[in-house]
């Protein structure tokens, strides 16, 4: 899966549902919950307290997930999902 910066400085996905389920092939099995848990809205605090792990190993597993798919940060994080959920609703 491939990233393009655009003008305003953010990363946009080229993304696709096909894209979404080989970014996941790549994932961990902690990393695909912790995705999940960013997708809904939860803080590096709040994720950790619900898998059992310190907010600094979510902040690993988030710097990891952003590095394997391409995006910068939960902001893109949530970008990539939010784009990835409104594809398979189109279909």
């Amino acid at each position: 899966m491939k990233s393009k910066n655009d003008s305003t400085g953010t990363w946009r996905t080229i993304k696709t549902i096909q894209g979404y389920e080989e970014a996941l092939k790549r994932l961990s099995v902690a990393e695909t919950r912790v995705l999940d848990l960013v997708g809904q809205g939860y803080t590096n605090t709040e994720i950790a307290d619900k898998l059992g792990n310190s907010p600094r190993a979510i902040q690993t597993h988030k710097q990891n997930i952003c590095r394997k798919i391409g995006v910068k940060g939960r902001l893109g994080l949530q970008k990539w999902l939010w784009e990835v959920r409104n594809d398979e609703k189109k279909r």
